[in-house]
């Protein structure tokens, strides 16, 4: 019978090894996912915050404005630019005899003047300058059949984009222009002055609302009643500008449950047209509900920003307080929500009476109640399975 006392010390040896092997290894493992779960782990600290919701919408500019209309159907020259501050019995434009086509060349050359003597005359950079006025002259282009001007323009402004504008450039550019326009009046058989009839401000472009949207046509007007005199058909197809005289007003239509929440008389913060600073606006008046249930809120505007008819606006809304928690956080049992926070090196339970829910966040209301969250707490934000009592080292 062999003998195999020689052999037992040396597999017992290899056993111990590969045992003394695997069990570095384990530790290996637990260690790293230690300090790989530690490195998961985020303590968010439970603080008040206050959230004020915005509310869009619409707003038309109601304002007296005397529409100025010519018996001419050609080129206009104007003398005044758009929006100059004008008195009683000056000069604001010239129209000149001659057909509807050279009536559209005049208003692209006025135009294009206007926009080449604002970029001679500007102590700013030129582009900026230029990009002032460059979409209304794209509107105008546009609106009259141009096409070849608006190549022509958009080819001047990549120009434009590529080097610095000179002087030299813009005086020739006027020169050119005026030359053009001369050349378009002296086809015509005679012209027609039109003068300030009061003091104001002085525009070249009309909507054909100027004698609809007036102040007196607020009394008593609804959301529904502003959009039918939208609606209704437009005229002054010979005007060749307006007059704008007195202060203005910003009609917005809003939902009956907003407008309760704005009282007469207090002064609100309004952002128009996507601006960044609030302008801070009295409200004047507050219509009537309509048949849908929406009211018509009336803003006293300075007429520095009643530039155009319609006006992107957004109105303060109502102000939420409670305690900001991430959404990546909570967590959900039935129809309760909670989250866990760090207790002495412990997960610990807290829910929410959550009162507004935003991207990426909520807000929790501080009820003060025991097992609810409270102010200063330690919000754990972990991938990790977490459990009441869980240890987290």
């Amino acid at each position: 019978m062999p003998d195999d006392r020689v052999k037992r010390p040396y597999w017992t040896a290899l056993q111990i090894t590969a045992i003394v092997l695997l069990l570095a290894f384990l530790v290996g493992i637990l260690v790293s996912e230690r300090r790989r779960t530690a490195a998961d782990l985020t303590l968010v600290r439970a603080e008040t915050v206050t959230v004020e919701e915005r509310i869009s919408a619409v707003g038309y500019v109601f304002r007296a404005e005397t529409v100025l209309e010519t018996d001419r159907a050609g080129a206009v020259r104007y003398a005044r630019a758009d929006g100059d501050a004008v008195a009683a019995g000056e000069l604001l434009f010239t129209a000149f005899e001659g057909d509807a086509d050279a009536r559209a060349v005049g208003e692209i050359l006025a135009a294009e003047l206007e926009l080449w003597r604002r970029l001679a005359a500007a102590e700013r950079p030129w582009q900026e300058a230029y990009f002032e006025a460059y979409e209304a002259l794209m509107a105008i282009c546009t609106a009259n059949g141009a096409e070849n001007r608006v190549i022509e323009a958009e080819a001047l402004l990549a120009a434009l984009q590529r080097q610095e504008a000179d002087a030299e450039m813009i005086r020739v550019r006027i020169v050119s222009l005026e030359q053009e326009f001369d050349a378009l009046v002296a086809d015509a058989n005679g012209s027609t002055e039109s003068r300030a009839p009061a003091d104001g401000l002085f525009y070249r472009n009309v909507d054909g609302l100027e004698e609809v949207l007036t102040p007196a046509a607020l009394t008593g007007l609804t959301p529904a009643g502003l959009q039918e005199l939208l609606n209704a058909p437009r005229g002054d197809a010979n005007a060749a500008g307006k007059l704008a005289a007195g202060g203005a007003t910003l009609a917005v239509a809003v939902k009956e449950t907003v407008a309760e929440s704005f009282i007469v008389g207090n002064i609100y913060p309004l952002l128009l047209d996507g601006a960044k600073v609030p302008l801070l606006l009295p409200l004047l008046d507050c219509s009537a509900a309509d048949a849908n249930g929406d009211m018509l809120l009336s803003f006293s505007l300075p007429v520095a920003y009643a530039t155009t008819r319609r006006i992107s606006v957004s109105l303060p809304g109502e102000s939420h307080t409670g305690l900001r928690v991430p959404m990546a956080a909570v967590e959900s049992e039935g129809e309760e929500l909670f989250v866990y926070v760090a207790m002495n090196g412990k997960a610990e339970r807290r829910r929410l009476s959550t009162v507004l829910y935003r991207d990426g966040y909520c807000l929790a209301a501080a009820t003060g109640e025991m097992g609810y969250l409270a102010e200063g707490e330690n919000i754990v934000l972990t991938a990790r399975r977490l459990y009441e009592g869980k240890a987290l080292k």
